[in-house]
């Protein structure tokens, strides 16, 4: 009975010896994607699993980076507006000679009686756009739909 004791204590050590062995190899690894591989082997994980691939290096060095400014986006851009008009309003359309199509989003009325006006559309804060004329010191919040 002991001989029997001492083979199932030796056969149940035995195998956690190894993975505390290859456990602590597993967190001397500096590498995070190398790291979690170790693991992986230790607890018999694969890719098969259903799990989602990791993210390469490459693509996570772009990650968030949509927001940050660089020097060839422009803040603003210059063209002016295709027809007539007296005033605009919340809901109106605004066809740009580039072919753009803008709508303004703001609840108050801007008043500018002109023809083919020039205009400046800029950036604002948290996403927003800005429709300026360039002859009247005047702006009203918009957003572009094509």
């Amino acid at each position: 009975m002991k001989a029997y004791l001492i083979l199932f204590i030796a056969l149940i050590t035995s195998p956690m010896a190894m993975a505390e062995k290859t456990l602590q190899e597993c967190i001397d690894t500096q590498n995070d994607i190398a790291r979690l591989a170790c693991y992986d082997s230790i607890f018999g994980h694969s890719k098969s699993d259903g799990a989602t691939p990791l993210a390469t290096p490459s693509s996570q060095d772009d990650f968030g980076a949509e927001r940050i400014r660089s020097e060839d986006k422009a803040d603003s851009m210059t063209t002016s507006i295709v027809g007539e008009f007296d005033y605009l309003a919340k809901g109106d359309k605004i066809q740009l000679s580039n072919g753009q199509t803008w709508q303004v989003i703001e609840s108050r009325k801007l008043r500018h009686k002109a023809k083919n006006p020039e205009v400046v559309i800029s950036k604002g804060f948290m996403g927003s756009y800005f429709l300026e004329f360039a002859d009247i010191n005047r702006r009203i919040k918009v957003r572009r739909v094509k």
